[in-house]
């Protein structure tokens, strides 16, 4: 829902508070100024009276005038030297009106929980004092936005100051270290003053610190002699400032004892901080207590359905202007495939696919230039097929053999693109995927993963009767997921973790020979058997599919359907039946 219709019928406390700010602040000057004049008259009352001159002319003695040169210029220098000194404490933060900010709750895409906390907090936000004269609660003084990179932390944060009307101050956690001893804190000091400034000039405002944890880090050096001012004086400095109070200027002090001052009955302005990081657990837990960061709110990388969403919804917006022709069919299939995709990935894939319409000549983005922009960004950028006839072969039934075990293996995972270009270190690749994404995986999944792996060397060594060295990542990966699949994930013999008992050395030691060592072998002898076994039944399908990828260099779902058939296992379900001991 949006947040301006929901905040209909409300009271504005951001609004009450800047108008109260700018009539205390009219009132203010309004005094000084009587003062001023009143003082004015008192002089010019007095020189009638006294008959004596008050002027306050400067006269330099004629015997200066030859000094004058040297002074200047010795003055200069101590200028030069000087004036960058007193720039050292600035905060280094940049102010964003309002009005300069171009995004809105409905542009974050695909993210319906994390948008309704916003929303929720926007109202509170804007409702502080309603909230407090009504419930006596009071919203957070600072939030913690913790989540992967490319999240969209940065953009709500734009959001809430958008949506609030109230200025956004952007600044970066590695901006307030200095190389003086106690200008970081000076920094910070100086950035929360500007903060409560402008929270009076405009009712509210919004602080935002990017990369949190490069001044909120834990002190774990705290009382050692080499503890340095960038760690442990920062931090307290941020725990004094967000539970400090807040203080009015002189200028509204001086208008809240009038009897026309609106400003009695108003609330003050309230800023709200904002901290965005990728590593909230090396956050110093000080800043976490009640009265700092009162609140957390986790940015997730969005899942299956999330990445349609988004893609649907960044398309739509380019639809409307007539230059997107993509089928519902290619968005499933690339959301589908790109797990573990940020949401400022997607906006970047969704742009390099415009980028490939141009460079093609065309007038509208395609199928074609969504799945290219996918396969440069995911898998990499392709580079041709540099080998001769004979490596080509080899490449090609390798990959083939990776297929045809996809295919014909009964895995859970869709085959998603065979290909024999060259991209970054591989020479080929084989792609597949799940629909839904996967948060477990069973015993089952991985023999099959680790048989899939190895099908690329068997596909070799039954055509040509011995394998290459392009084998070689498989391999790694396929002894990466054995030993997992013993030491760490307790579906071997032993249910000790070892990855949890001992050094990242001994784990090499006691994995190098051993009943370890064995029993990481038998696992993989096990997928190696399980490979052999599907690829030796379907040799003739393995190599007219090597055929047709050595003459087509890549292959999709389709191209494979078209060769070999439909696909005769699908992905295995299970069925809450299945899984009740007393079912019959």
């Amino acid at each position: 829902m949006d947040t301006q219709m929901e905040l209909e019928g409300l009271v504005d406390d951001i609004e009450r508070a800047r108008k109260a700010g700018i009539n205390a602040r009219k009132l203010g000057w309004a005094t000084v100024l009587t003062i001023t004049l009143l003082l004015l008259v008192v002089r010019d009352i007095y020189r009638e009276l006294s008959g004596g001159d008050l002027g306050f002319g400067l006269h330099v003695p004629s015997i200066a005038s030859a000094y004058l040169p040297a002074v200047v210029l010795i003055a200069l220098l101590a200028g030069v030297v000087v004036a960058p000194m007193f720039g050292l404490g600035r905060s280094p933060h940049q102010v964003v009106r309002p009005s300069d900010i171009d995004v809105r709750s409905t542009d974050i895409l695909g993210a319906p929980q994390t948008t309704e906390m916003i929303d929720q907090l926007i109202r509170e936000y804007r409702n502080f004092a309603t909230l407090q004269e009504r419930f006596g609660a009071s919203p957070p003084r600072a939030v913690l936005f913790e989540g992967p990179p490319g999240t969209g932390k940065t953009m709500a944060a734009k959001v809430i100051a958008k949506e609030s009307g109230v200025p956004f101050l952007f600044v970066s956690g590695s901006s307030f270290q200095a190389m003086y001893y106690g200008q970081s804190s000076k920094k910070v000091r100086s950035y929360f003053r500007h903060l409560r400034r402008l929270a009076r000039s405009y009712g509210g405002a919004i602080g935002f610190i990017e990369e949190f944890d490069a001044v909120g880090a834990t002190r774990s050096s705290m009382g050692v002699s080499q503890t340095t001012d960038g760690v442990t004086g920062v931090v307290a400095e941020l725990l004094v400032q967000l539970q400090s109070f807040e203080m009015r200027t002189w200028i509204e002090r001086i208008g809240s004892f009038g009897l026309f001052s609106p400003a009695r009955d108003m609330p003050s302005p309230r800023f709200l901080v904002i901290a965005a990081t990728n590593r909230a657990s090396e956050l110093d837990p000080a800043l976490m207590r009640p009265g700092r960061f009162d609140r957390s709110i986790h940015f997730e990388l969005p899942n299956a359905n999330a990445r349609k969403d988004m893609f649907l919804g960044l398309l739509e917006l380019r639809r409307a202007k007539g230059n997107v022709s993509v089928e519902s069919r290619t968005v499933e299939r690339v959301s589908s495939m790109s797990s573990g995709l940020s949401q400022a990935s997607i906006f970047r894939l969704v742009e390099e696919a415009g980028v490939s319409a141009f460079h093609s000549g065309r007038d509208c983005i395609t199928d074609d230039d969504i799945w290219s922009s996918f396969t440069q960004m995911t898998l990499g950028r392709s580079a041709g097929v540099p080998y001769g006839d004979f490596e080509k072969l080899v490449v090609s039934v390798h990959e083939a053999g990776h297929a045809t075990y996809r295919w014909f293996g009964g895995g859970k995972a869709d085959l998603g693109v065979v290909s024999i270009l060259k991209r970054g270190e591989a020479l080929g690749l084989t792609a597949s995927y799940h629909l839904e994404d996967r948060y477990l995986v069973t015993k089952d999944d991985i023999l099959d993963e680790i048989a899939a792996l190895f099908s690329g060397m068997v596909a070799e060594n039954l055509i040509f009767g011995e394998t290459s060295t392009g084998s070689s990542s498989d391999l790694r990966r396929a002894s990466s997921m054995a030993l997992k699949y013993v030491t760490s994930f307790g579906m071997g013999k032993s249910q000790i973790s070892i990855g949890e008992l001992s050094p990242q050395g001994e784990v090499a030691l006691l994995t190098s020979e051993g009943p370890v060592k064995d029993e990481v072998t038998e696992v993989l002898n096990q997928g190696k058997k399980r490979s052999k076994e599907v690829i030796s039944s379907y040799a003739s399908e393995l190599w007219r599919l090597s055929l047709r990828l050595c003459e087509m260099e890549e292959l999709d779902t389709k191209d494979v359907e078209s060769l070999l058939g439909q696909r005769p296992m699908s992905a295995k379900t299970i069925t809450l039946n299945d899984l009740d001991p007393f079912a019959r």
